[in-house]
């Protein structure tokens, strides 16, 4: 063999041997970027899903607020319902009183009223008879003059 054939294959050996370092070097580096991109496909679902929950989670305080703002509506409304019907029923209780107290007043008057005309009465009988019995006495008097005359 001559020394350039054993240039050649020295240099195709060398050649080779370059070939399969560079294809090891690149099945590494391969190796390297698909674990790198692995890794960040990784990290980016994992920043998603804490997104999704960070929504879900400032959805849920969202509707939690709300529902506290509508229990704090209702309670104001409960509330003023409950002031405006004490109100009202304090109305309705001084009207009563007072409608009771000129209802009062009034059967008073009208009992002093009615004793008055029974008084008036009494006293006017008394007097009819008082002069019926004058009648009558004067009347027996005179038919026993009467009789006795005769």
């Amino acid at each position: 063999m001559s020394s350039t054939m054993r240039n050649v294959q020295n240099e195709e050996m060398k050649l080779k041997s370059y070939l399969e370092n560079i294809e090891r070097r690149n099945r590494t580096d391969v190796q390297s970027l698909q674990q790198d991109h692995d890794r960040e496909v990784a990290n980016l679902l994992d920043a998603k899903q804490y997104q999704l929950e960070q929504v879900k989670h400032a959805y849920d305080v969202q509707i939690s607020e709300e529902g506290i703002a509508l229990e704090d509506r209702l309670q104001r409304a409960r509330e003023e319902n409950a002031e405006q019907i004490n109100k009202e029923m304090q109305v309705a209780k001084e009207t009563t009183a007072r409608i009771k107290a000129n209802t009062q007043k009034e059967v008073d008057e009208l009992q002093k009223e009615k004793e008055r005309r029974i008084e008036s009465i009494r006293a006017e009988l008394q007097k009819e008879s008082d002069t019926l019995y004058r009648m009558s006495k004067r009347n027996f008097h005179q038919k026993q003059n009467t009789t006795e005359s005769t």
